[in-house]
């Protein structure tokens, strides 16, 4: 979560971390239910300067492989926040089981599509993308995106 005005000085691109409020949020509760569609996870964060609170909601479908991710914040601070962006969803540490560095073990597949020929997958070793495991922290990041309201519009960002 990033607050308008709350920078740290400390640039990483389009990367969204070492945010501000973001960083001094602490946990503060959760709750694990079920509920008709399925299991249920909630954890509540708060940030004790600005009273500024973020509940992760994850929801999880009985018999599927689909979990539902949305972030509700709630300001119980006397002033107003501006919020620039807030992430509902960050998937981190799944290259780092196996006997072998992710560089030679994952792969990333990637559509690339254009009018009349859509849907060309290809796979990529992650170094091939400029995620070299040189460190453990790195600012690089691959995104996808759409450039226009057609399904195959070429992406924007120059993905090989």
């Amino acid at each position: 979560m990033q607050a308008t005005g709350d920078d740290r000085e400390e640039y990483h691109g389009r990367t969204h971390r070492a945010t501000m409020p973001g960083l001094l949020m602490r946990f503060e509760k959760q709750s694990d239910i079920r509920n008709e569609i399925g299991r249920k996870l909630t954890f509540v964060l708060k940030d004790p300067v600005t009273e500024l609170s973020a509940s992760c909601h994850y929801q999880f479908y009985e018999g599927t492989s689909v979990i539902k991710c949305w972030t509700v914040l709630d300001n119980a601070g006397s002033e107003p926040i501006g919020i620039e962006y807030v992430s509902s969803f960050a998937l981190t540490g799944f290259g780092k089981e196996g006997l072998q560095d992710r560089d030679y073990t994952m792969r990333l597949h990637i559509p690339h599509n254009s009018w009349q020929s859509e849907v060309q997958w290809r796979n990529y070793r992650l170094p091939e993308l400029g995620l070299s495991h040189i460190k453990d922290r790195q600012s690089k990041r691959i995104a996808i995106s759409n450039a226009g309201s057609w399904s195959s519009a070429e992406y924007p960002n120059g993905v090989p």
